[in-house]
Parts: C-alpha cells; sequence; structure tokens
C-alpha cells in the first residue's frame, strides 16, 4: 500500500522518528560538483530572487526537488531505494551550514533546528554522538566513512579528494561567498530552503513495491537491478564471515569484466546464466530472476559456493570474450564463439546453454568435448 506526502525539508528531517538508511545494495553516492552547483544555483534563485516583493518574507510559495521512495525495513529503517543522491547532498549542505553558522550571532535558533535535521537527540536536546538522520551502509562505496566524518566533525579532510568531502567544500565556499554579498540576509536563505523546499514521500510496505514505484517513477538515472539486490545479499554474508573486504574487492573486479561484455544489465546476465545453471543441476524450473534467488530467503547466495562459481563463470566469459585466451581454449573454439557471438547477437540462450555446461564440466574440461557441444 501506497502512501505519498508532500513534505518541507524540515519536516522530512526534523521528526524524532527520522531514520533514513541507504542500503548496501544501492550504488554509490555519485553527485560531483556539477549537480551540486546545480543544485545551489536553484535554492538560491528560488529563496532569494533578483526581484523583491515588499511581503517577500511572508511568501508561501514552494521550491519542488522530486520524489522519494522509502520502505520501512525489519530494522525499522526508512530504507531508501530512490533519492539518496539528493538526500545525502542535503545533508552535506546543512552540515555546511551549521558549521559555518555556529559563531554567527543571533543564529542560534537556526542551528538548533539545522541539529535536529542532521542529529539524533537525547531527551535533553543533546546530539548523540555518531547517530545521524541519514546513515549509509552501501557495500561499494570506500569513501562512506568520510560522509559520516563530516557529519560528526564538520571537517573534511584537506586532501581528500572523494566526492563527499568535494562536495562538503563546494558548500563551504558558496556560503562563505554568500554571506559575504548578502549579510543582512544570513538567516534567510537557509530557513527558506528547510520550510519552503518540498519532497514528495512515497512510502511502501515492502522493498518489492518500492522497487516497482522507483522503476516507473525514474527517467533520470540507472534504476536498481536485481543483481544490487543479490549484491547485498552477497555482501551480509560475507560481512557474517569477516571477509567483507575480500567480497567488495572481488566483486568490483566481476562487475568491470561484465562491463566491458555488457553495456546494459551486466551483472543481471551473469546471475541468468547461473540461474540456468543452478535450475538445470538441481532439477527445478527458471522462474524470473528474482522469484529464482528470492526462494528461501535468498538461501542460494548465502554460501561461498556460490559465489566462487559466480567468479569461475566471469573468468570463463573473459577468457573466451574478451582475453581470447589461446592458452586456456584453442583457436578453433575461439574462433566459434566469435562466429556465435555474430550469428546470435539478439540472442541469449546459447550463452545459458555453454554457461551451463561449462560450470558441470569445469574439473574435467576438455577442449575437444567442448568444441563439439559448440558445432552443436
Amino acid at each position: 500500500m501506497s502512501r505519498m506526502e508532500k513534505k518541507t525539508i524540515r519536516e522530512l528531517f526534523w521528526s524524532s522518528k527520522t531514520n533514513f538508511l541507504i542500503p548496501n545494495y544501492q550504488r554509490p553516492y555519485e553527485w560531483s560538483e556539477i549537480e551540486c552547483q546545480t543544485l545551489w544555483d536553484d535554492l538560491l534563485a528560488f529563496s532569494i530572487p533578483e526581484e523583491r516583493s515588499n511581503n517577500f518574507d511572508r511568501d508561501n510559495d514552494e521550491y519542488f526537488l522530486g520524489p522519494i521512495v522509502i520502505f520501512l525495513n525489519d530494522r525499522k529503517q526508512q530504507e531508501v531505494i530512490d533519492g539518496q543522491q539528493r538526500l545525502i547532498t542535503l545533508m552535506l549542505l546543512f552540515r555546511a551550514f551549521h558549521e559555518r553558522y555556529t559563531n554567527i550571532n543571533n543564529s542560534e535558533k537556526l542551528c538548533n533546528v539545522i541539529e535536529e535535521c542532521l542529529w539524533k537527540l537525547d531527551e535533553t536536546g543533546q546530539r548523540l554522538k555518531g547517530k545521524h538522520k541519514l546513515e549509509t551502509e552501501v557495500a561499494v562505496d570506500e569513501d562512506k566513512q568520510e560522509f559520516r566524518e563530516i557529519l560528526e566533525t564538520g571537517k573534511a579532510i584537506d586532501n581528500r579528494k572523494d566526492r563527499y568531502a568535494k562536495n562538503y567544500k563546494f558548500f563551504q565556499k558558496n556560503i562563505e561567498a554568500f554571506l559575504n554579498q548578502n549579510p543582512k540576509d544570513f538567516a534567510y536563505l537557509p530557513a527558506r530552503i528547510l520550510n519552503n523546499v518540498i519532497l514528495l514521500v512515497i512510502e511502501e510496505d515492502t522493498q518489492e513495491s518500492a522497487l516497482r514505484i522507483f522503476s516507473t517513477l525514474n527517467n533520470r538515472g540507472k534504476p536498481l537491478s536485481d543483481s544490487d539486490i543479490f549484491k547485498a545479499q552477497l555482501y551480509e554474508y560475507y560481512i557474517a564471515q569477516n571477509c567483507k573486504e575480500v567480497f567488495i574487492d572481488r566483486w568490483k573486479k566481476m562487475e568491470e569484466i561484465w562491463t566491458k561484455i555488457y553495456k546494459e544489465a551486466p551483472m543481471d546476465k551473469l546471475f541468468t546464466m547461473y540461474m540456468h545453471y543452478v535450475s538445470t543441476r538441481d532439477k527445478v524450473k527458471a522462474l524470473s530472476l528474482h522469484k529464482f534467488y528470492e526462494h528461501n530467503h535468498y538461501a542460494l547466495l548465502k554460501n561461498d559456493t556460490t559465489f566462487k562459481e559466480l567468479i569461475h563463470l566471469t573468468n570463463f566469459w573473459c577468457k573466451t570474450t574478451l582475453c581470447q585466451d589461446n592458452k586456456t581454449f584453442s583457436e578453433r573454439i575461439l574462433k566459434s564463439f566469435f562466429v556465435l557471438e555474430l550469428e546470435y547477437m539478439s540472442s541469449e540462450l546459447w550463452k545459458n546453454v555453454v554457461s551451463v555446461y561449462y560450470l558441470k564440466n569445469r574439473k574435467n574440461f576438455s577442449n575437444e568435448a567442448f568444441y563439439e557441444l559448440l558445432n552443436k
């Protein structure tokens, strides 16, 4: 069941129940200074227009920043399916406001409002150390710790070049320039953004329905794929095995290879090939990709064997398609792959068959037998 509500930024973050989570299956934070510049220019033009009417301070107009799609997960966190780029950027913006305004006279009330948007507070109104209104657990984002440190300390390390640090410094620079040019409006800009910039919050009951809404709405960037969800399940398994870094490194290498092989949904292609292998091996029906892997609470993704076989399958397609490894495969096999790619460009069926054969016979692989299969 969908619940849609228009909320100002203050309403979105100020509630004591606000507990946003960027889940581990999301992609890393990608906004650059270009997107931040566009956001800043739009917010500034909306908040401080060149021509102000006499009742400017009492205007009730609104600036629509876009939708966000969330669902309440088992840990009672508002898991963000769509909107993470905007939410993270807003947190960086208001952390920069708070850091700069803390020492400005007559800004204590404004700083208190911003604090309640950034951090969870105790019963006395004091910040809870390390408890932020927005947390990120993105599996392959090596820089996410910098985001936490910026929220906690208000400082970005000078030599850091990740997007969190760059964008935070960008907002610091622009806030300073604004204060120099508009000293009388020092409190107006952040207050205006907090109270008049709105988002459409779409809350779903389940992850599946939230993903479906996201796919319907999204026409700006890359929608989440099934493989993003599968990656999260594998990631959680390897965290429990104390092998998080090993998993992240190997996943990145796999992703690099498949991105070179396929332009669209590359990792979904890998999981599709592996699904056909498992369905043949276990004599079960190959369903839709998501339904197949989510069976029994994603049990197939919570073991070492699956990930190892995905790596083997990745190396196989790398050697036959990208590297043309003639030390592992005979020249006529490599030529057969080239011909099959040309002959069946629009079909993936032969690749599923070949993948099943390779994984089944990998330990006793024969170039001769494999060549016969390719001819068939």
